[in-house]
């Protein structure tokens, strides 16, 4: 089975994204900032009105609760735009050209203007599907983009139905 996409710089981003996500490392150094923010400005407002007579649920603990969530929305919105202009940075020529995925009788064949490359199905890390997208895991830190809105030659849903079906037969995923 084979299908036929073109890549964006916007689903490099998107992969990029999703894989930072993944990381333990990523995810703790958006965590601990908005977290000490937030425990900076519940113990300032439990000091500043604490002898209002208000519970402190609601001078510290409301205020720390809405900066904590304000601040992890802003981080991934920050991440998801820094990536994308890291995206448009490294971008070279295979951005924007078709590229073909085949799927053989024991491997995947991955076609480009850049040349040719085959990976073993037994050797395929992992695919995840979301958001519109497919990632292929070739390794820990390469993956193949499949953008479902940049399929222009075959079915999108069936070569991914395919792929982890065969994934599954010879011990891969």
């Amino acid at each position: 089975m084979k299908i036929v996409y073109t890549n964006t710089v916007e689903d490099m981003a998107a992969w990029h994204y999703y894989s930072m996500l993944r990381t333990m490392g990523i995810r703790r150094r958006m965590f601990w900032p908005s977290f000490s923010w937030a425990m900076g400005v519940g113990l300032f407002g439990t000091w500043l009105f604490g002898n209002v007579g208000l519970p402190m649920y609601v001078t510290g603990g409301v205020p720390a609760l809405l900066v904590f969530l304000y601040m992890q929305v802003t981080a991934k919105g920050r991440l998801r735009r820094s990536l994308l202009t890291y995206a448009e940075k490294i971008a070279d020529e295979g951005v924007g050209n078709e590229r073909e995925l085949e799927i053989t009788e024991d491997a995947l064949v991955a076609r480009s203007v850049r040349g040719m490359n085959l990976v073993y199905l037994h050797c395929i890390d992992s695919i995840c599907r979301v958001e519109g997208y497919t990632f292929i895991y070739v390794s820990k830190a390469a993956a193949h983009v499949l953008p479902e809105g940049g399929v222009t030659v075959g079915d999108y849903e069936g070569f991914v139905a395919e792929l982890r079906e065969r994934c599954e037969t010879v011990g891969g995923e």
